[in-house]
């Protein structure tokens, strides 16, 4: 599409749209259009992944692409430009302008200057969203450069001599802007200069109240001795730009100049903050509360593990505070290793004379407002932190930002901890940034995979740094099976900067080099653990290799302040991880050192002390707490499997399929085929009982797989192993998972008869005869069958619903005793309903999502809404493999769409038909064969999707929150 007028740039200041050659413009007639062209104006240049932008605009990718339709038939393809990754504007803007000429007009232009800069603020920029994230940055920059432009004017027309107009023009420009310093001086200097010190004491005044009203705090120190001038009437000349001594004002009044500008200034222009060449990604959270810490600490450190990007944030703040009048040092303390070198490198760095000891360093820095970062303390810690705490005692004046691997320790000292970056945020947007600035050619559509190696970095931005550049030559798919081996793969990446940040291994050795002999065998002894630890299984693996000459605790908690080990809150106390970069250095360390094989049967024998529970326990509180531990510990219990297989160690093994390893993994059908190794160490012998007793576990545990598939075949055969196992069980789980095999196939009464016969029978434990009662309640409710249930049961199903003390039958029993109750007693329904979804108590994620399927399938007859609500919850985030998602809770969903006549119930039942036991479908959806025959077969890809939207319709159309519950 080709214009008469052809676009020039975009106007960003005061409405948005597009100026052309001939000073018309091209309006955007919608803000949709409006907001893209905003946010990609901003970035001239620069594509931006679709991705991002639909997030940005919070727009689905159709009406994006809509969108772009629109805005090209406005302005043509040119301007609008798409490649493989994303969209770009190459268009420059008027913000882009304004900041030219604003340049420029400083460096010597005159008041002209300035009022071109002035001429082309037609309104704030991109006002319409101001209030809006990805804009905030721009709009403070334009109005910024607004204020700047007007500040310079007001300054050239006092060095002109037109005093009458820069005192207007200030005197609304303070009014607007009642916290600039020097718009204030300027202010002052102009009234004096034009004889009314008067009028410019009294401004000082309401700029001094406003400041101690708002902010709680003073004016600066140039801007106080500025007014003991005025009030002297010295007669001294001062270059407007403030404070800033130069040439005389051209009137013959006089004004007093600050002598101490003149240091002030040229502590700036020698700043030595390092300038980086690649772009700043996310940190702007960290970054506002480092500067926020700054005004009310003498001390700030930033903390963090190394690599984690402090010396970065600590740079980037410091360029914040260069625009403060006070001086800004940035002095670099990985090279000194000698403490009695640290006075004379700081001094050094100041641009201070020779000085002797702190004394100096206090006398040179004296009382000046002035900023010292101190970067990479964490080798030389006491002898900095003796430093710093002589310098902010001594010099009222001065803040210290420090980075360092763990707090300086000094009184007054505020710690940030630097954390890595969001693997699905900023992390996964700094690998597209470095990654294509090294010539790679990512899409889209592989964000998933940036995001997992970022996950497996730990969202560390230096490990990052060095993988995205290899991803040109490599691809993301070697990048991502050479994670196995990070330390060789991340190694040689950067020819120049500092030595121990060329590789990801000279950064993990520069930490462990700090610790201790005794802290770094505990640091790498923790290796032995996956996805993380708590304090008493610390102590139980420390101990059992002999690292007890000091306290766990204490030794744990220096390893966190070291950045060595994470601290995370957990349900109860503290839990704690290595991340995976520092787990691959302990390892190797364990390795090295030959303590591998002691620390991994440490490790398995602590996972075994919780699974070692016989199966006559597995319905009693402690078997619950035990479960809820081990899903907790699924990495542990994974690794301690692998060594109980390797070491064909036959009690560790036994040991490992206790009862609450078999719930454990009712839940998680992706663990069971770790058993397939333990049945092999066990050998075909079953004489011993506790081996017998682990062979039913695995039975109870691959029985548990079928379930959530509803495999009929799979069902019984584990049934039929667990009963030769366990020929005369009294643990109760023989009739439970008999009696849910029977009810897959469609044999209703069977089942309901294998409960009964557990009810009342006294060789089971009583966890087993509650379950039971519980379930026989429930199953004869749901399929109509409440006749078949007596009063006793009914009684006892409601003392379980109040006070049992096995949470999971607790829950349960209140699901049937709501389903009891809902026609004699509504509101009693109503309310033991309530009390089974706020019940506080946890319970092993398995039974907790099939309770609450359980209450989905009760909701089903009487708030449809909320039954869709509560599926919804529940449904496994599952996007593709109905193998992969729990049979049971989609079965219950398309009993739902059926009974809503949701247009989406045929396709849905007859693909479930195909995929299971249509025996138990039909007990559900009561016409599931004509269903069947009259819908289609959704694929693996499309079954979860269209289930997920027929359920969002259902919930949706009674107007409920997401979050609805009762």
């Amino acid at each position: 599409m080709a214009l008469t007028n052809p676009v020039t740039h975009v106007r960003l200041l005061g409405p948005i749209c597009f100026a052309t050659d001939s000073s018309a413009v091209i309006a955007l007639p919608s803000a949709s259009q409006r907001r893209l062209v905003a946010v990609l104006a901003l970035q001239p240049g620069v594509t931006v992944r679709a991705a991002q932008l639909c997030d940005l605009l919070d727009i689905k990718p159709g009406a994006l692409r809509a969108t772009i339709s629109r805005v090209r038939r406005l302005v043509g393809d040119d301007v609008l430009r798409s490649d493989a990754v994303g969209y770009r504007i190459d268009l420059t803007t008027d913000v882009a302008m304004l900041a030219g000429l604003v340049a420029d007009a400083i460096d010597g232009g005159g008041t002209e200057a300035f009022e071109r800069a002035l001429s082309l603020w037609r309104g704030p920029a991109i006002d319409e969203f101001a209030d809006e994230v990805w804009a905030e940055s721009a709009v403070a920059r334009t109005v910024e450069l607004r204020c700047v432009a007007i500040e310079g004017r007001a300054a050239e027309l006092i060095r002109d001599g037109r005093l009458g107009e820069a005192v207007a023009e200030l005197t609304m420009h303070v009014a607007d802007n009642p916290l600039r310093d020097r718009a204030q001086g300027l202010l002052m200097v102009a009234l004096a200069a034009e004889g009314r010190q008067a009028e410019a004491l009294r401004s000082f005044q309401r700029y001094r109240g406003h400041l101690a009203e708002h902010l709680g705090t003073t004016p600066s120190a140039p801007v106080r001795r500025l007014e003991q001038w005025v009030a002297d009437d010295t007669s001294v000349s001062l270059d407007p730009q403030w404070p800033t001594p130069g040439r005389r004002v051209s009137t013959s009044a006089t004004v007093p100049v600050d002598s101490s500008a003149v240091s002030l200034q040229a502590d700036r222009s020698v700043s030595n903050v390092p300038l980086y060449r690649s772009s700043f990604v996310g940190r702007r959270t960290e970054m506002l509360d480092a500067l926020g810490a700054l005004r009310s600490a003498p001390l700030v450190t930033l903390v963090g593990e190394g690599g984690v990007g402090k010396t970065r944030l600590a740079a980037h703040v410091s360029k914040q505070l260069m625009n403060d009048d006070r001086p800004v040092w940035f002095v670099e303390l990985a090279p000194v290793n000698d403490p009695e070198a640290i006075v004379g490198t700081i001094a050094a760095q100041l641009g201070a004379p020779l000085v002797n000891g702190h004394e100096g360093l206090e006398a040179f820095i004296g009382e000046r407002q002035a900023v010292l970062v101190l970067d990479n303390c964490e080798h030389i810690l006491d002898a900095i932190a003796e430093t710093v705490d002589a310098l902010i005692s001594t010099c009222a004046g001065l803040v210290v930002l420090a980075t360092s691997r763990e707090p300086l320790g000094v009184q007054g000292e505020q710690v940030k901890r630097v954390l890595p970056l969001d693997p699905t945020g900023d992390a996964a947007d700094l690998f597209f940034a470095r990654a294509e600035a090294s010539g790679a050619v990512l899409r889209p559509d592989q964000r998933d995979e940036v995001e997992s190696i970022c996950r497996r970095l730990d969202g560390n931005p230096l490990a990052i740094e060095l993988a995205a550049p290899r991803v040109a030559a490599l691809g993301l798919r070697a990048i991502i099976d050479g994670l196995d081996d990070r330390f060789a793969l991340l190694s040689g990446g950067r020819r120049r900067g500092k030595d121990r940040h060329q590789t990801l291994r000279s950064v993990v050795e520069w930490s462990d080099r700090l610790l201790t002999p005794h802290e770094r065998a505990v640091f790498r002894t923790l290796g032995v653990f996956s996805g993380g630890f708590e304090l008493d299984a610390a102590h139980q693996v420390l101990t059992s290799v002999g690292l007890t000459a000091e306290p766990v605790l204490s030794t744990l908690a220096t390893l966190v302040q070291r950045s060595m080990v994470v601290a995370e809150p957990a349900v109860i106390g503290s839990r704690f991880r290595l991340l995976d970069t520092l787990r691959a250095y302990a390892l190797e360390q364990l390795d090295s050192a030959g303590e591998r094989s002691a620390a991994s049967a440490a490790h398995a024998e602590w996972i075994a002390s919780i699974s070692d529970v016989p199966l006559d326990a597995w319905m009693t509180p402690d078997s619950h707490r035990r479960s809820l531990r081990l899903e907790r510990e699924v990495d542990n219990w994974r690794d301690a499997m692998r060594y109980a297989i390797g070491s064909a160690d036959i009690v560790l093994s036994s040991r490992l399929c206790g009862a609450p390893m078999g719930m454990f993994l009712w839940g998680r059908p992706d663990l069971v085929d770790h058993l397939d190794g333990l049945e092999q160490v066990f050998g075909s012998s079953t004489d011993r009982s506790d081996e017998r007793a682990a062979r039913a576990g695995i039975a109870y545990a691959r029985w548990g797989r079928a379930w959530m598939s509803l495999d009929l075949v799979a069902l019984a055969d584990a049934c039929d192993r667990f009963d030769e196992l366990i020929a005369d069980d009294t643990s109760g789980i023989s009739a439970t998972i008999r009696s849910a095999t029977l009810l897959v196939a469609g044999e209703m009464n069977a089942a309901t008869a294998h409960r009964v016969a557990a009810i009342d029978d006294p060789n089971i434990v009583a966890g087993g005869r509650n379950l039971s009662l519980a379930l026989t309640v429930y199953g004869a409710c749901s399929a109509g069958l409440r006749g078949l249930l007596v009063d006793e049961w009914l009684h006892r199903v409601g003392e379980l619903a109040r006070s049992c003390d096995v949470a999971a039958i607790r829950k349960l029993a209140r699901v049937a005793n709501s389903w009891v109750l809902v026609e004699t007693d509504p509101a009693a329904s109503v309310t033991s309903l309530h009390q089974a979804l706020a019940d506080p108590e946890p319970i092993p994620a398995y039974w907790d999502r099939i309770i609450e399927t359980f209450v989905s399938r009760f909701l089903t007859q009487t708030s449809p809404a909320q039954a869709a609500r509560h599926l919804l919850q529940v449904l496994p985030a599952f996007d593709a493999s109905l193998a992969a998602a729990d049979a049971v809770t989609v079965v219950t969903a398309a009993g739902l769409l059926a009974t809503c006549a949701h247009p989406a119930a045929d396709d849905v039942v007859a693909t479930l038909a195909v995929a299971m036991s249509a025996q138990y479908l039909a007990t559900v959806v009561r016409d599931a064969a004509e269903r069947r025959v009259r819908g289609q077969v959704l694929g693996d890809d499309q079954l979860i999707p269209v289930l997920r939207s027929a359920l969002e319709d259902i919930g949706g159309a009674a107007g409920l929150p997401a979050d609805a519950r009762l």
